[in-house]
């Protein structure tokens, strides 16, 4: 073997070396990148059935790390559109010093990446370009309903705004409303312990957690505290009053009490595909997963 073959024949050995090396070393976001460097997020899962699913007040407080598994911070609150069900925003709480001094971030959820344990969420950026965000403090928060701050806010975290991506019809189709820009928006701060009441006006209960799909990002159910057990309720079936201090669930108490709760150290497996068909039935919601 001549010089020169021994070296095409040594490149090719540590470029076969290499290959997994960077593949495991640059493993770029979910989703799909088009121009302009911004993701184009995977919509495949909008209305897949949920493989697992998490509880809203376990998620706050849950702990930041980036790629480089750098503490970035943690979980302040959840900001929702409660009309559709779609989780917009984790609001990270980051930059001070034992709590102190905090700034909060919006990160769009697409770009939050919850663990194979469920322990953490993953953010892909680095944290001086984090310090550099455009951040808020507890006191003052921003709009989240103004497009043209939403808009800056995807693109500054390198994602496709989900409602400029897709024609939505703007119907009160759930499907519809799913892809529509929100128009009033809830903290999961404010939504866990809000009344509920039924179409009669009398109180039945409120809202005990949330269960959420943070694949998808969607609120999956309204846990509903009534007489002392819990109830999943199919976000679908809530609506919510003028100025949003009380939910309506147009389900009748003799329905309630008919129906099989749990306690809150037993929760049914509400990703279960038996569970999940039965309950949507039972309270007269569409499936969600459903494409028929």
């Amino acid at each position: 073997m001549n010089s020169r073959s021994k070296l095409l024949t040594i490149a090719s050995a540590v470029g076969a070396l290499a290959a997994p090396l960077m593949a495991q070393t640059n493993t770029p976001p979910t989703g799909n990148m088009h121009s302009g460097g911004t993701m184009q997020s995977d919509r495949s899962r909008d209305f897949a059935m949920a493989t697992r699913f998490m509880k809203a007040k376990d998620l706050m407080g849950m702990k930041v790390t980036n790629n480089a598994d750098e503490n970035l911070g943690k979980i302040e609150d959840i900001v929702v559109d409660a009309g559709s069900g779609r989780i917009l925003y984790g609001v990270l709480s980051f930059g001070g010093f034992l709590g102190v001094g905090d700034k909060l971030f919006a990160i769009p959820w697409e770009s939050l990446q919850l663990t194979g344990d469920s322990k953490a969420y993953v953010l892909n950026i680095d944290k001086d370009r984090l310090k550099n965000a455009e951040g808020f403090d507890k006191k003052h928060w921003p709009n989240f309903a103004d497009e043209q701050w939403a808009t800056k806010t995807y693109q500054y975290y390198g994602r496709s705004p989900y409602w400029s991506a897709n024609n939505a019809q703007h119907t009160n189709d759930y499907r519809d409303r799913w892809n529509q820009h929100v128009s009033v928006w809830q903290k999961v701060s404010d939504l866990c312990g809000k009344d509920v009441r039924n179409a009669q006006d009398e109180r039945i209960g409120d809202i005990s957690n949330l269960a959420i799909d943070p694949d998808s990002g969607r609120i999956l159910y309204g846990i509903l505290s009534y007489r002392g057990k819990l109830f999943a309720i199919p976000w679908s079936a809530f609506s919510f009053s003028g100025d949003a201090k009380y939910a309506v669930l147009n389900v009748s108490k003799d329905k309630l009490s008919e129906s099989q709760g749990f306690s809150n150290d037993k929760w049914p497996n509400l990703v279960d595909p038996n569970v999940a068909g039965t309950t949507h039935d039972y309270y007269g919601q569409p499936r969600y997963w459903d494409r028929g």
